[in-house]
């Protein structure tokens, strides 16, 4: 990839699970947690609730609890978040999230993302999943910035290429790579290592 270490980029758009958070490696699997996120490939919230009722036979208490348990299943990548302070000081923080809106909240607080990001866009909240090019352009707008002034970083190869034809500088955070070799083509790309 070349890159123009001269373009002044002002923000970096993050995918959530897969480059920021991830599976913690002691998780034990829990039935309930897997099918619900089995469903997230909804849009309407309202639809994956219907789903999951009729499907699994889910009271909304059950839904209701199963969703506060969904953010314990992952840990943060210490490395990223330990850079996130400083990389707010040069950019505009975000994240794109494709999943339900039913969970944002019980993320937003495990993670402390309003601590880091300045805006959070979520598919379900947006009505727009990801790889469609209108939920990056919807984010770049809602930061104030052109798509051109963004570095992009998803595990999903689709998700990067479109970004990238959008005129954002894309990152594949490859996960058959260490983690650390990802992040260290992220801080060459921000001139921060």
């Amino acid at each position: 990839m070349n890159i123009n270490i001269n373009t002044s980029f002002k923000a970096i758009i993050f995918d959530m699970v897969g480059v920021l958070i991830f599976e913690k490696e002691d998780y034990k699997k829990d039935l309930d947690i897997e099918q619900v996120e089995q469903e997230f490939n909804h849009i309407d919230d309202n639809l994956l609730v219907s789903d999951l009722k009729s499907k699994y036979q889910y009271s909304d208490e059950k839904i209701n609890e199963i969703m506060k348990k969904i953010p314990s299943k992952y840990g943060k990548f210490d490395d990223l978040f330990n850079l996130l302070s400083k990389l707010k000081e040069k950019y505009k923080l975000a994240v794109i999230n494709n999943g339900t809106a039913m969970t944002i909240t019980y993320f937003k607080e495990r993670f402390e993302f309003n601590k880091y990001f300045d805006i959070f866009v979520n598919s379900t909240e947006v009505g727009i999943r990801k790889p469609d090019p209108k939920i990056y352009l919807l984010s770049a707008n809602k930061l104030g910035v052109l798509p051109s002034e963004c570095i992009y970083i998803d595990d999903v190869i689709e998700n990067v290429k479109v970004a990238s034809s959008l005129g954002m500088i894309s990152i594949y955070w490859n996960s058959k790579l260490p983690k650390v070799e990802n992040l260290k083509r992220l801080l060459q790309i921000v001139n921060l290592s």
